[in-house]
């Protein structure tokens, strides 16, 4: 069984699917009509909403997207400064901090000092510098040793409270001491030792400890 459609002169047999298929494809006027049968009015103005959609609020959404994005990039920018910021003031407040720790213990050596020394007499740096250099000339010391000495953040020179014996004192102040702190301390001692010919003790002075003050003292550094 089959169905005869005729238009014109032509003739279509029907006898499948495939042959509608193959007739409206070779009828675009018939195939609009069933298009306009078979969709709704809403599913025909779908291509057109959609072309509204990307132009009206797709596209606009998409550049706010793109300008957040870019606002996002450019905070985390500023937040990475922000921490770099952060971390410099962090080194500046203890750089500062330490300066001002260091400036009062030697203006007030005696007090910081005066539980196990006495008599306590500041080297001034220019009295050091002279010491040092009378050192390098008399081949004592070379001139990196003096150069290392010299940065010495105090030196000074006491009565040992015990013997009353002259001693000499080198001193690291810091407000937080370190293995580096301690270690400094004990090589300036040495360095101070070969010039003066005296006993020559290294201590450090801190508010915070990284290390065990027990361990500090083990080495030959008095820790106050």
């Amino acid at each position: 069984m089959y169905i005869l459609v005729m238009k014109s002169v032509k003739d279509y047999r029907i006898r499948t699917f495939d042959d509608i298929i193959r007739i409206l494809e070779q009828e675009p006027e018939w195939r609009e009509k069933l298009r306009k049968l078979v969709l709704t009015d809403e599913l025909m103005n779908l291509p057109r909403k959609f072309d509204n959609f990307v132009k009206n609020d797709f596209r606009p959404l998409a550049k706010r997207v793109d300008k957040i994005e870019s606002d996002v990039e450019q905070l985390k920018k500023d937040v990475e400064q922000l921490k770099k910021d952060v971390k410099q003031l962090k080194i500046d407040v203890a750089q500062l901090k330490g300066d001002n720790f260091e400036r009062k213990v030697r203006e007030k050596a005696p007090a910081y000092f005066g539980r196990i020394l006495r008599r306590i007499r500041l080297i001034d740096h220019q009295t050091l510098a002279d010491l040092l250099e009378d050192a390098v000339d008399e081949g004592i010391i070379t001139e990196d040793e003096k150069m290392e000495l010299i940065w010495a953040d105090g030196v000074l020179k006491a009565k040992s409270k015990d013997n009353k014996e002259d001693v000499w004192v080198v001193f690291e102040v810091s407000y937080v001491v370190y293995k580096k702190d301690v270690d400094r301390a004990l090589n300036r001692a040495l360095i101070l030792n070969k010039v003066v010919g005296k006993i020559v003790i290294p201590i450090v002075i801190g508010k915070e400890y990284t290390i065990p003050v027990e361990e500090i003292e083990e080495k030959g550094v008095i820790a106050l």
